[in-house]
């Protein structure tokens, strides 16, 4: 059966035509809201990476200290750690805005996961500055 208008859709056929229009909707709602999903899990990615730094970072502080040795370098590690944590939540953020801005219902929880990762990205740049600051090697680490 053709049909020519929209005025001869009576019943179940309506009924059809109504759900065929809202499909994209509601897939787009669904790309959306695996995409937030996807994005918060890079973005704990991204703490993670820069937590990890800070503790390779820490752990050279305290072997400097404990041997007043400090002309041991900084191990490449805690660079590459610090840059992808701040590169994962880059990331994180360009992925917030891909599909999110499609669907309404997520308009709250998208605005929430941007603050946080925006956080995330300032504590992986910060957690990168202080792997740089540390780095530096001193001759006379204990003196006396």
């Amino acid at each position: 059966m053709v049909i020519e208008d929209d005025s001869e859709l009576v019943g179940d056929e309506e009924l059809a035509a109504s759900v065929v229009t809202a499909a994209p909707a509601t897939s787009a709602c669904r790309r959306a809201v695996g995409m937030l999903s996807l994005s918060a899990s890079v973005m704990l990615c991204s703490a993670a990476l820069a937590g990890a730094a800070t503790q390779v970072s820490y752990g050279l502080i305290r072997h400097r200290a404990s041997t007043c040795n400090g002309m041991v370098p900084m191990p490449v590690s805690a660079y590459v750690l610090g840059w992808a944590g701040v590169g994962t939540a880059a990331l994180a953020l360009v992925m917030l805005g891909v599909d999110a801005a499609r669907c309404r219902r997520v308009g709250g929880v998208r605005t929430a996961l941007l603050a946080l990762t925006v956080l995330c990205l300032a504590f992986a740049a910060f957690v990168t500055y202080t792997v740089y600051s540390d780095a530096p090697t001193r001759r006379f680490l204990c003196s006396g």
